[in-house]
């Protein structure tokens, strides 16, 4: 028998259990706090524990996150892991190269897909085009 007390701390660690996505990055690092807006990042890459996200007019900002929990907090729908160290905003792709296994995005920059991640990436197009 499940008392009461018991069954609300696990509503309670149920709902804070859910990934909740945002439009809004909050990074701090030793500049102060950014204000990140979801739809302004062209793609993020790791370097070990810090990972710098890359913006549309070119900046980039280094934090101290993985990409794995930025990442979790990302729209799944707008983003995308290309290889195991990048993660893609889907709306910056412009082109797509299978022969070398490159996303070329806006302002022409060029990431590479892993070959483990390729499949993801061509059932994401499959599936935008339906």
């Amino acid at each position: 028998m499940i008392s009461i007390h018991s069954f609300d701390k696990r509503i309670i660690y149920r709902e804070t259990e859910v990934e909740k996505h945002v439009n809004t990055l909050i990074i701090s690092n030793t500049d102060g706090h950014h204000f990140i807006e979801t739809n302004t990042i062209v793609y993020l890459q790791s370097h070990g524990n810090y990972c710098s996200i890359h913006l549309q007019d070119g900046t980039h900002i280094l934090c101290s996150k993985t990409l794995k929990s930025l990442f979790k907090q990302l729209n799944n729908e707008q983003f995308i892991r290309s290889h195991n160290s990048i993660v893609i905003n889907w709306k910056m792709v412009k082109h797509i190269n299978n022969a070398v296994n490159e996303v070329k995005l806006k302002g022409g920059i060029l990431v590479p897909i892993s070959r483990a991640r390729k499949k993801e990436l061509k059932e994401k197009i499959a599936f935008k085009q339906a």
